[in-house]
């Protein structure tokens, strides 16, 4: 994922400007983003927050730190991190445990459902744009993804788990 930002002052505008819906990582409520409530998490004032945006003074890590611990935001890591390498967000929030049998059957029907969104969601980009129509498509879209995701570690988990089993009885059986 790759944004076009020159300074951190214009990805935070930015990020203002669109006045996403965000879900606090912390508190797991659901707000609309804005200078105060970036200002909460932050333990910044609002003139200070707005002296960011207009380049008066550079935004310290620790403000990109504390927004990141209450909204994931890729872009901010995009900011910080640059080119410094690829990287990979894996997502550990809790799900209920399956059995080695039920989580193969639950991932097939997460895989199934996952590339159902996307095509419906490939359908959504083909018209150059994405709408207020097409917004909720798009959120369940996320929120699946992160599941899917959750659940394919799960599967690589217990397939590499069983290998060892397997692969232990092999060598003790020599």
């Amino acid at each position: 994922m790759h944004y076009e930002m020159n300074t951190d002052a214009q990805l935070l505008n930015e990020l203002f400007d669109q006045s996403p819906i965000v879900t606090d990582c912390i508190t797991g409520v659901t707000y609309a983003l804005s200078r105060k409530l970036v200002a909460s998490w932050t333990g910044k004032s609002l003139q200070t927050i707005s002296d960011y945006g207009t380049g008066k003074y550079n935004i310290p890590i620790y403000f990109w730190r504390c927004w990141l611990e209450h909204s994931f935001d890729l872009r901010i890591l995009e900011l910080l991190l640059g080119n410094s390498g690829k990287y990979e967000i894996i997502h550990n929030d809790f799900i209920d445990p399956l059995s080695p049998g039920d989580m193969f059957r639950a991932a097939v029907e997460q895989e199934g459902l996952h590339h159902k969104q996307m095509m419906h969601l490939a359908d959504i980009i083909a018209d150059g744009r994405v709408d207020d129509v097409d917004k909720e498509s798009v959120v369940k879209y996320h929120h699946t993804h992160q599941l899917h995701r959750v659940r394919d570690a799960q599967l690589h988990a217990y397939i590499m788990q069983a290998h060892a089993k397997s692969f232990d009885r092999k060598v003790h059986n020599l």
